[in-house]
Order: structure tokens, then sequence, then C-alpha cells
């Protein structure tokens, strides 16, 4: 089997107590913390970002709170109004990863994300 090594790294967004809170008083779907955290997103990112991940994060940050809002709730009248970067750390912690190996055979695929 050929192993290979694709040039992105990952983030591992975790979500904390108070994306819970928001997240149970709209679609009440998970019961602790811990389940959440099981279920959490990861992404690829640019190699150059695992270096500066703060920087890439304050870039980025409101489009990775607004898919993990999305998430639970697609209207986004229900979204928190206060949704800035100091929010969003509050929020998630994020891990970072710089070496992805893709251990499978099958071509990897690219499609638009429809949420």
């Amino acid at each position: 089997m050929e192993i290979n090594v694709i040039n992105r790294a990952v983030a591992i967004i975790k979500p904390k107590a108070p994306y819970l809170e928001w997240a149970n008083g709209v679609a009440q779907s998970y019961e602790s913390l811990e389940d959440l955290v099981k279920s959490s997103r990861a992404i690829l990112i640019p190699n150059d970002a695992y270096d500066g991940m703060e920087t890439f994060l304050k870039k980025n940050f409101s489009l990775i709170f607004e898919l993990e809002l999305e998430s639970w709730v697609s209207d986004n009248h229900n979204w928190p109004p206060k949704r800035d970067y100091d929010t969003f750390t509050k929020w998630f912690d994020v891990e970072a990863y710089a070496l992805v190996v893709d251990l499978s055979e099958a071509e990897l695929l690219r499609e638009p994300y429809d949420g």
C-alpha cells in the first residue's frame, strides 16, 4: 500500500461550554460537552497556516464560526449577535496538526460544501 502525505495541515475545531449552551438553547441536541466534542469538525488548512495559526484564525474565524453555527441552525437570526474573535476563542478550542497522511487508496475529490 502506498502512503501519501497531502499538502495541507489540519485544524480540529472543538466546542467549549458556551457553544454547548447556545446549541442546547436552539436545538436541544447534546446532553454533555463530551458528546459535542466527539463530533468536532476537522478542516484542512494551508501548510503555512500551521506555523501562524493565530494569524490564520484571526483572518478566518468568521467563516469557521459561521460553519459551526450553521451546523445547528441554518437561520442566522438564531445565531448569537456577537461573533467576534474574542467570542470565537471563548466558544472553541482549535488544535492544529502539521502533517496529514492519506491512508486511503481512493482519489481525493473536491466538491462544493453545501452545509
